[in-house]
Formats: C-alpha cells, sequence, structure tokens
C-alpha cells in the first residue's frame, strides 16, 4: 500500500513538472536581443487569467534608454514582459528593435526552445516578409544592417 502511496505522488509530481510546456496551458518563454555589447530580455506568453490589452499583474512596462532598444509594440505602450490570454486563437506578438548607429550591425534574437509550447506553432516572422521561422526547430534569428526592425511572433492558437 505504501509503494503505491509513494508511485501515485510521484506520478502526480512528474506530471506537475511538465504541465507548463503543453499547448492549452499557461507558459512563458523569453527571448535575449544583442547588438554587440547591449543586450535586451524580454519575455512573451500566454495565461489563462491576462488578457489582450496591458495587464499590471502579468505585463512589465518598457524602460527605453541607451544604443539596443528592443520591446513589444502594444497599442497601450512598450513592453518588455507581454503576456497575452490563453486560447486557440492566433496571437501575435510584435517585437520593434532600435539601434543606435554606434552599435548598428548584427542583431541576434536568441531563445529556448524547450520554454515553448508543445503542440502548437510559434513563428517569428520578419516584417520585411522575407524571412519565417519555426521557432520550435531553431533557438536564433540574426538580422543584419538595420537600424529599426519589425518582428512579428504569431502563436497559431492551442489545442485544447
Amino acid at each position: 500500500m505504501r509503494k503505491t502511496i509513494i508511485a501515485i505522488a510521484a506520478m502526480f509530481m512528474l506530471l506537475a513538472s511538465f504541465s507548463g510546456a503543453f499547448a492549452g496551458e499557461n507558459w512563458e518563454a523569453w527571448l535575449t536581443v544583442r547588438s554587440g555589447n547591449a543586450e535586451n530580455r524580454l519575455a512573451f506568453g500566454r495565461h489563462a487569467e491576462a488578457t489582450d490589452f496591458q495587464d499590471s499583474r502579468f505585463d512589465i512596462p518598457a524602460l527605453l534608454a541607451g544604443d539596443l532598444r528592443a520591446y513589444f509594440y502594444h497599442e497601450d505602450g512598450a513592453l518588455w514582459r507581454d503576456i497575452r490570454k490563453a486560447g486557440p486563437e492566433t496571437t501575435s506578438w510584435i517585437l520593434k528593435i532600435s539601434v543606435l548607429p554606434s552599435t548598428a550591425g548584427q542583431v541576434v534574437i536568441t531563445w529556448d526552445p524547450e520554454e515553448l509550447p508543445h503542440g502548437t506553432e510559434l513563428e517569428l516572422i520578419d516584417s520585411d516578409g522575407e524571412n519565417q521561422v519555426n521557432m520550435t526547430y531553431t533557438n536564433h534569428y540574426e538580422i543584419w544592417g538595420s537600424r529599426d526592425k519589425r518582428i512579428i511572433i504569431q502563436n497559431r492558437g492551442q489545442e485544447n
């Protein structure tokens, strides 16, 4: 009997450790945007209690300064953390990147594919329309020679 209880408890702990990464669940992922020695870290994701508007509980306004300014554009302002409502509908985040001439050149965006939700499509789309990257199959995207860039991250929805 004791072994059965321990086995059941271990199974619940194992399931709980994986629950955040699957479709239909709350999730959050980090992006790092680098240019030269400048770096910004941003977070995006989905949560059942969030809205698609700026929520003080989930979203963090960006304080923009320095040679690199990376943020999620929202009609309510610039955000360093943008968490949207979880659900089956397609959600898009607009990532804006501005680089001052002193650091213009290569911009690298990195992320950890393991933080992304399983069972859903997450794409990084270059605003020029030339490049589209499935974020679950790679961990970075490079931009060359652009001072101002608009990137769309699109989550095609979560299966329930």
